[in-house]
């Protein structure tokens, strides 16, 4: 085995639909992440999902909610979006349009 793969666990993604690799340490019971992953002290009181901080539980709230119908629609495909971001990153991948957020993007890397 080699040190790579002792140092990470390889983990299952529902919401990216593959495994992505976690450092080990993220599991110990000291460890600042182990500890937070149970403390989902804001929970959805629609549809019961929890969250770690607040902010994350009102955009969910705002955006992504069972029963909230997505409020960004593309120009050019009858595709819908509940986050703007999210219909940028549509715009951008399939119809290779760049919106301003884009560019910014780009010319950071």
């Amino acid at each position: 085995m080699n040190r790579i793969s002792r140092d990470f666990t390889h983990n299952y993604s529902e919401n990216r639909g593959s495994t992505y690799r976690q450092p080990k340490s993220e599991f110990k019971p000291n460890s600042r992440y182990y500890n937070q992953s149970y403390e989902l002290r804001y929970p959805c009181q629609v549809c019961g999902k929890s969250y770690l901080r607040k902010p994350l539980l009102k955009r969910h709230e705002l955006y992504e909610c069972i029963g909230i119908p997505p409020k960004f629609t593309c120009e050019y495909c009858p595709s819908r979006y509940r986050r703007n971001e999210d219909l940028k990153r549509h715009l951008y991948k399939v119809h290779n349009i760049i919106t301003q957020k884009n560019i910014s993007l780009k010319h950071s890397l």
